[in-house]
């Protein structure tokens, strides 16, 4: 299954560096065009917000992408964070194996006037930083 693709979701799990608790999110890709992300994510309680980004196969390695994601959460002090996050994501060995992520990210302050849709809750704030997870399903 190719890692860069439309129509297609990952399961990612964020964690804020020092935190014992973790933030699950479904990231959906819906429009995949020129290696530009569209897409929404979404939490466990149906929360909506609009994600972008980018996916970009590495030269010479079809299985490898450089991906990146942006979208903005509710932090822990019923704020608007904005958490940009990239990494690497890949396609193992086995075929039978859905493609994984592992990347970081950064919380900084959301851009004035950004869409949020429904606000995620999240244990994120402004100034953290942590690690993102995932795999696509």
């Amino acid at each position: 299954m190719p890692v860069c693709t439309d129509g297609v979701r990952w399961e990612m799990e964020l964690v804020v560096e020092g935190a014992s608790d973790s933030d699950k999110f479904t990231f959906y890709i819906i429009k995949l065009v020129n290696e530009v992300i569209e897409g929404e994510v979404h939490d466990i309680n149906g929360n909506i917000t609009p994600l972008s980004g980018r996916c970009s196969p590495l030269v010479n390695e079809p299985d490898v992408s450089s991906m990146r994601f942006d979208f903005n959460v509710l932090g822990s002090s019923s704020a608007l964070v904005r958490v940009l996050m990239a990494g690497i994501a890949h396609q193992p060995d086995d075929p039978d194996l859905k493609p994984l992520f592992a990347g970081a990210f950064v919380a900084v302050p959301p851009i004035a006037g950004a869409a949020s849709g429904l606000p995620l809750p999240t244990l994120i704030d402004v100034g953290d930083t942590g690690t993102g997870n995932g795999n696509q399903t």
